[in-house]
C-alpha cells in the first residue's frame, strides 16, 4: 500500500468518533429535555450541531465511518417521508376548511407545526440510525 501524506491517522479517526459519539448523547438528551422543558433544550444545540457537521465533513474520514453515517443519513431520510407521509394522511383525513393564516388545520397535532422539534427528531434518526449501524458492525 502506498503512503499517503493526507491519509486518516489513528488520531483522526479517534477524533471523529469522539464527536460522533458527544453528539449521540447530546441529541437523545436534548430531545428527552425538549418534552420534559423545552427551555433547557437549547443548552446542547451547539454539541448536537457539532456532530451533525462532523457527519457530513468525511472527506478525510474511512470507509467504515462513511457507512456508519450513510446509515444514519438513510434513517433521517425515512424519518422525513413518515413525518411527511404521516401529515398528508392527518390533513386529509381531518377536516378540509383551511385558514388563510397559515394555521393547522383542525385535528392535526401541533407537533407538526414545531420546526424545532422536527429538528431534533431528525437529529435523533440520525443517532440511531448512526448507532444501529456501529452494533451491527457495519
Amino acid at each position: 500500500m502506498a503512503y499517503d501524506p493526507f491519509g486518516t491517522t489513528e488520531r483522526d479517526r479517534s477524533r471523529k468518533f469522539t464527536l460522533m459519539w458527544l453528539g449521540i448523547i447530546a441529541a437523545l438528551t436534548q430531545l428527552a429535555l425538549y418534552f420534559a422543558d423545552p427551555a433547557h433544550s437549547l443548552s446542547l444545540t451547539g454539541l448536537t450541531a457539532g456532530g451533525l457537521v462532523g457527519a457530513s465533513i468525511t472527506y478525510r474520514s474511512d470507509d467504515y465511518f462513511r457507512a456508519l453515517c450513510a446509515a444514519g443519513q438513510r434513517w433521517v431520510t425515512m424519518t422525513i417521508a413518515l413525518y411527511l407521509f404521516s401529515y398528508f394522511m392527518l390533513q386529509n383525513l381531518s377536516d378540509h376548511t383551511h385558514s388563510r393564516d397559515h394555521t393547522l388545520p383542525p385535528g392535526v397535532p401541533a407537533m407538526f407545526g414545531d420546526a424545532y422539534l422536527l429538528g431534533l427528531i431528525l437529529a435523533a434518526a440520525f443517532c440511531l440510525g448512526y448507532t444501529w449501524a456501529w452494533f451491527r458492525g457495519r
